[in-house]
């Protein structure tokens, strides 16, 4: 893990670069969660984040959902037309978290050295 650079993590996954890329200046982000590893652009992690807010927007199935962390029912659509996700409400939930707080600390670094 020498030669990255962690960008945001919670309980559901993580998001770095790789060192050699200053944080603002990032050709793609890295996304780990459940196995499975996305490479974004930052413009494909703002349509992703997009995405995410639309689908948390669409009725659940049951109200068992909302707290159950075994019924992946919702299914999250990515930038890639190629791949979509079955996630649990909870899940979907942490993944939000991890994008917005990856989004915003890509900008609170870009806006910092911008200032200084």
């Amino acid at each position: 893990m020498e030669d990255v650079t962690i960008i945001y993590s919670n309980d559901f996954g993580i998001t770095f670069c790789l060192k050699h890329n200053a944080l603002e200046q990032i050709s793609k982000v890295n996304l780990i969660f459940n196995g499975t590893i996305l490479h974004f652009s930052r413009e494909e992690l703002v349509l992703f984040s997009r995405q995410i807010k639309t689908t948390l927007t669409q009725p659940l199935h049951c109200k068992e959902c909302y707290k159950s962390n075994t019924c992946k029912s919702i299914v999250l659509h990515t930038p890639f037309t190629q791949v979509s996700f079955a996630l649990t409400y909870l899940d979907l939930m942490a993944m939000e978290e991890l994008i917005e707080g990856t989004l915003f600390e890509m900008g609170l670094t870009s806006l910092l050295k911008h200032l200084l």
